[in-house]
């Protein structure tokens, strides 16, 4: 069973795709009364599941006739300039799944191939744990550009087979 946070941002998601806009507006104070939490934890869910990076942009007024607003930012250009840009330079982990679900939510890519993506990603970049912690951050960051171009190489050479 899923946390609170999942069942918010699953309601959220439902409400952007059956709204049929890139768009909805609702009431803090009305959702944390629909799932009985604090308007504290709509924050958390918003901050966490609905960033820039993960493609949405928040407006938001406080008060009594406050609201919220969900905004999904669209592709700007080719979706190969996305990716480019995306993965310029370094992608930690974390990052590197937020663009493939974004990918996913998209529908550019199908949760099949997101999985042996994060698949290959996760056996490409893990380290052994080895060494002192003064490797480790040259270590980490060395990883994370391997994780960026590995994850560019392969989504090119999916979207120039799905051409």
């Amino acid at each position: 069973m899923g946390s609170l946070s999942d069942f918010i941002e699953q309601y959220l998601r439902q409400m952007l795709a059956a709204a049929g806009t890139n768009a909805i507006e609702i009431q803090r104070r009305e959702l944390a009364r629909i799932f009985r939490c604090s308007p504290s934890q709509i924050n958390y869910v918003l901050e966490t599941r609905f960033s820039n990076e993960q493609g949405f942009i928040i407006d938001s007024r406080r008060g009594g006739g406050g609201y919220i607003r969900i905004r999904q930012i669209p592709f700007d250009g080719s979706l190969l300039e996305f990716i480019e840009e995306m993965t310029e330079g370094a992608l930690s982990s974390q990052e590197a799944d937020t663009l493939l679900v974004r990918l996913q939510d998209d529908g550019s890519l199908d949760e099949h191939s997101a999985a042996i993506i994060r698949t290959v990603l996760y056996r490409q970049t893990e380290t052994d744990g080895g060494g002192g912690d003064d490797d480790c951050d040259s270590e980490d960051d060395m990883n994370d550009v391997l994780r960026a171009k590995v994850l560019r190489a392969i989504l090119e050479v999916m979207m120039a087979l799905n051409e």
